[in-house]
């Protein structure tokens, strides 16, 4: 299961979503067992997700495509069932087609609202796919400009909708349906789609931002 979006959408809290539901899922710096409080498993994070993360030479634009279009992905997560954040929203779509029966899930959220969030993060990369010749931080996003990186997240989620079937994909919003949870834990198991996932979720379960808080 592949998160095409960026940081700041509820990345975390469905990435704690689908350890709870018995996934081993790779957030960011982080690897979340199957059905146990967060921890960083560090043999699979440094042998697997950190070289496809450091081969990344964003700044050079020639070699930073050539290197997308040539690392082992399988290799990298085959070990790991669901991904989040850095460096997953930058290079989904290279990921998506190395694992041609995929799934995806679209923590969504408003442009505007993602933009204005994520402005305070200083190292940010512009959301959309492979940014390569571009710098990352805020003076690249003020060289950009609001409005445009607006434009560019929107189109960039569009995408999304237009080359994911629609039978692979699942869109949540953790900012708009937390007043449901028992609506958000059964689309996360329906979408696991094992009746294990099932077991050790709730009604009354609250979106996690940390698997202590799930249940």
């Amino acid at each position: 299961i592949i998160d095409p979006m960026p940081g700041t959408t509820g990345t975390q809290t469905v990435g704690c979503a689908m350890a709870a539901a018995g996934l081993r899922v790779f957030h960011d710096r982080v690897v979340y067992e199957p059905f146990v409080v967060k921890k960083e498993s560090g043999p699979v994070r440094k042998q697997y997700v950190l070289p496809v993360k450091k081969a990344m030479n964003w700044s050079e634009t020639e070699e930073c495509h050539k290197t997308a279009e040539t690392q082992d992905y399988v290799a990298a997560f085959e070990n790991l069932d669901a991904l989040f954040d850095v460096p997953i929203a930058t290079l989904w779509y290279d990921i998506f087609r190395a694992f041609p029966n995929s799934k995806v899930i679209v923590t969504d959220r408003s442009g505007a609202d993602w933009t204005a969030k994520r402005l305070a993060h200083p190292n940010s990369q512009l959301p959309y796919i492979r940014p390569c010749g571009r710098d990352h931080g805020q003076e690249a996003w003020k060289a950009v400009g609001t409005e445009n990186i607006v434009e560019i997240y929107d189109a960039s989620r569009e995408f999304i909708m237009c080359v994911v079937p629609p039978e692979r994909m699942l869109i949540v919003n953790v900012f708009t349906d937390n007043g449901d949870p028992e609506g958000f834990w059964k689309a996360i198991a329906d979408f696991v789609g094992t009746e294990r996932a099932r077991s050790p979720l709730e009604a009354n379960c609250q979106l996690p931002r940390s698997l202590k808080v799930a249940c």
